[in-house]
């Protein structure tokens, strides 16, 4: 009698990066999360799919280099980077509720948080290459996905509204968006969208600019 050998269906995936798989669900998952932040701002969410997929290629590719640059990061810092975003939306129950309105479990969060942490450090790590002494700015960015959403987000920014605050509940930038669109400092010629690097350079501290339109959307860019 012939021996069947049963092996489990591989989960489907929405593409591969260097041969390590993004899965559907949470592409899928990302493109929920994408509609959900733009319906809440009357926003045409049709470039989501794209924009979510661009955005998970990106930081996998980051992650990819940080893995290989044995790059690490403890759940000591995770904890405490998962704490200052408890502490900045006020307790635990509405944490709780952020997580449930963007469609995150804890474990799916603290993952995002973890990815968000080696693109930080992977970022210092090219930064000490560039020699003792470059000129630096520390600035925020969100990314969304269609001009009109931009122009309601900076009238919200100009109108007194949290940069970090909108970039934690619309951006679609994974890399970023969990630390409020927050880059960290940065010199010239890091950053992966040339476009946000010449506004961050261009602007006072303080200032944010005009939308931005570059190949990952629209944009906006604060200088700390």
């Amino acid at each position: 009698m012939a021996t069947i050998t049963v092996t489990p269906t591989p989960e489907p995936l929405a593409a591969r990066v260097n041969g390590d798989g993004i899965l559907l669900a949470a592409f899928q998952k990302e493109v929920e999360r994408c509609r959900a932040g733009l319906s809440s701002v009357a926003a045409d969410a049709g470039r989501c799919p794209a924009g979510a997929l661009q955005s998970m290629i990106e930081q996998r590719v980051v992650e990819q280099a940080a893995v290989a640059a044995n790059l690490t990061v403890t759940d000591e810092e995770l904890n405490a980077a998962e704490g200052r975003i408890q502490q900045s939306l006020g307790s635990a129950e509405a944490y709780a509720a952020w997580l449930a309105a963007n469609l995150y479990t804890r474990d799916e969060f603290r993952q995002a948080l973890r990815s968000d942490r080696l693109r930080a450090k992977m970022a210092d790590q090219v930064m000490a290459s560039v020699g003792p002494q470059a000129e630096q700015v520390h600035a925020l960015a969100l990314v969304v996905a269609d001009e009109a959403t931009a122009q309601d987000l900076l009238a919200q920014i100009r109108g007194g509204a949290d940069f970090s605050a909108l970039a934690l509940k619309y951006s679609l930038d994974l890399s970023s968006r969990a630390t409020g669109g927050d880059l960290g400092w940065f010199p010239r010629g890091v950053l992966a969208v040339p476009e946000v690097e010449a506004a961050a350079f261009a602007l006072k501290p303080g200032d944010t600019c005009e939308v931005i339109h570059s190949a990952v959307g629209y944009q906006l860019v604060q200088v700390l």
